[in-house]
């Protein structure tokens, strides 16, 4: 049998990929369950926003923070009404949502190269990746929307065209929408990135081409600075923050290194390869060239804004570098014919390669940030009784849910509007500096984690004040209400 025929029949062995699809399915689920259960409290920054909106809808039939987009802790709440304590339900919904995402991307290349091993790949590479626990960890809203949305994708794209599969991929995309707001916008992207490279694949050979390739090379990096001009004083103010400061080339940027540089060889590659076989492979070519202006004018843009915390837009749009690089990699071999002993060697360096991430961890699941904020829950306990209902606490971003959690009192990121009686919750604060005057939660060495009242802020001075906002940035409102400045409470949650 030659080495062709072998390949072939290899391929038609489905046991054999339905089996290593398999284990790769259910080796992810319960790892990604195992880091989750590794603690008793939910994981993340705003891990306890989606305990309180499951135990307000179980108890008084609604959401505690009104949401259009409650797909995601519905789907908690229902694991929950069975019995599963909601922080437990929560984790398995998350888990459960990242295979369900896993298997999307198996399906969508499988079908779309007529190779499963393609999809053996891709799915191997989102599964593998260490971006997996920003996901389960942190976002798990943008999780279900994102799973739901290639779900739809592939349903849609079914090659047998019988009218359930549009109608099953019809209801799929309704949840991925209803899941995240973020959805949306990311399809139309997808859809925009489309036309695109199709308009540029048609070009090819004509004597514009030359001409609309440097155009789209010259806005597709500096479109960011021109948001900035255009929208600085519009209602979409916040895409006039997408560009950065001092632009900094992605790969320098601190965090998910190898996601990057795996990212920053394959897309122009990928970019390439589409364009030379736009002609012969049209719908492979037009996919992979999709991506590929994705990945090139989005992910690896040196104008957009990202940080080290995932706290912008781009931020957001870089988590999907696993998918990226899962599409690349499958539709570039599959494009460029690769023999089996190529292509195994490709694909094992890449997927070892990205396993070497995996020492890495988010700041939702770091130990030490972990650790710091399971002895504020149990010391928290103690003050549930001795702090006036109708306060409200303004805390850092995360920790507000905390507080609304343990305690039951209204909690924000933002000073209150309203008439209430407010306090701070402040952390890292020297404990010589505030002990007669705030609630002391719990102490570290000489530092302690406090709840003061707003009526004694004026008692501090001006020093200590400057040195508390040194690990207290929302303490920085201080200044807003001595000017008299009030800033109105907003519902709008980053978890939505």
């Amino acid at each position: 049998m030659t080495e062709g025929n072998y390949w072939k029949s290899f391929q038609k062995n489905h046991l054999i990929v339905a089996g290593i699809l398999t284990i790769l399915l259910v080796a992810c689920f319960f790892n990604n369950l195992s880091i989750l259960l590794k603690y008793d409290f939910p994981l993340g920054v705003d891990g306890y926003y989606y305990i309180i909106q499951i135990e307000n809808l179980l108890k008084k039939g609604q959401f505690y923070y009104p949401t259009k987009t409650p797909v995601v802790l519905y789907l908690a709440v229902g694991l929950s009404s069975l019995g599963i304590e909601s922080t437990t339900a929560m984790k398995i919904i998350s888990s459960l949502l990242y295979v369900i995402l896993i298997l999307a991307i198996y399906l969508i290349l499988s079908r779309s190269t007529d190779n499963k091993w393609n999809g053996i790949i891709g799915a191997g590479i989102v599964a593998i990746s260490v971006l997996r626990l920003v996901w389960i960890v942190e976002f798990v809203n943008n999780l279900g929307g994102v799973a739901f949305l290639f779900c739809g994708i592939y349903c849609l794209g079914e090659k047998s065209k019988r009218k359930i599969w549009f109608v099953v991929g019809g209801v799929f995309l309704i949840l991925a929408f209803f899941s995240h707001k973020s959805i949306l916008p990311l399809a139309i992207l997808i859809l925009f990135a489309y036309g695109v490279f199709y308009l540029l694949s048609k070009s090819i050979g004509s004597k514009f081409f030359p001409y609309l390739l440097i155009f789209l090379v010259i806005t597709g990096f500096f479109y960011p600075l021109l948001f900035t001009v255009i929208l600085s004083n519009s209602f979409l103010l916040f895409l006039s923050e997408i560009a950065a400061v001092n632009p900094k080339f992605p790969l320098l940027v601190r965090g998910f290194f190898e996601e990057k540089f795996i990212l920053c060889i394959l897309a122009p590659l990928s970019l390439f390869v589409s364009l030379w076989k736009s002609k012969d492979r049209k719908q492979i070519a037009l996919f992979n060239g999709t991506i590929s202006i994705l990945s090139v004018f989005i992910t690896l843009n040196p104008f957009l804004n990202y940080t080290e915390h995932i706290m912008t837009v781009p931020d957001r749009l870089s988590l999907l570098m696993p998918i990226q690089i899962a599409f690349l990699l499958a539709f570039t071999i599959h494009l460029l014919n690769f023999d089996k002993i190529s292509k195994s060697v490709i694909t094992t360096s890449i997927l070892f390669f990205l396993a070497l991430g995996n020492t890495n961890q988010t700041k939702g699941s770091d130990e030490r940030f972990l650790l710091q904020r399971q002895n504020l829950i149990e010391n928290l306990q103690r003050f549930k009784e001795t702090i006036p209902k109708q306060s409200v606490i303004v805390a850092p971003h995360g920790y507000q849910f905390i507080i609304t959690s343990i305690l039951d009192i209204p909690s924000q990121r933002i000073l209150p509007k309203e008439e209430n009686r407010v306090y701070w919750l402040l952390f890292g604060v020297p404990c010589n500096k505030l002990e007669k005057l705030a609630t002391i939660v719990s102490i570290e060495g000489k530092v302690c984690t406090a709840i003061l009242e707003a009526g004694d802020v004026k008692s501090i001075s001006n020093q200590d004040k400057e040195m508390i906002l040194k690990f207290n940035p929302h303490f920085r409102q201080i200044d807003y209400e001595l000017q008299e400045k009030i800033i109105p409470s907003k519902n709008a949650l980053d978890s939505e």
